[in-house]
């Protein structure tokens, strides 16, 4: 479940697991290397909706959000 922050959701490393059936060491690597663009907060890494967004445009995948995130 995304965390929110005023007006601002974060999705960690294992809500991305879910949604996306990614392994989380490769979620990590992704945000190590800079391919996807998060924060790291205490031990975990998390990305904004907006980077999530850009970064699955940039990989080709459509209309994520409404059917994996928001569901």
């Amino acid at each position: 479940m995304a965390k929110q922050i005023g007006k601002i959701k974060l999705y960690s490393v294992k809500d991305l697991n879910e949604s996306l059936g990614v392994n989380e060491r490769t979620i990590r690597e992704w945000f190590k290397k800079g391919r996807l663009k998060g924060v790291k907060i205490g031990t975990e890494w998390h990305v904004t909706e907006e980077n999530l967004g850009k970064f699955l445009n940039a990989e080709g995948v459509a209309d994520f959000k409404s059917n994996k995130i928001s569901g």
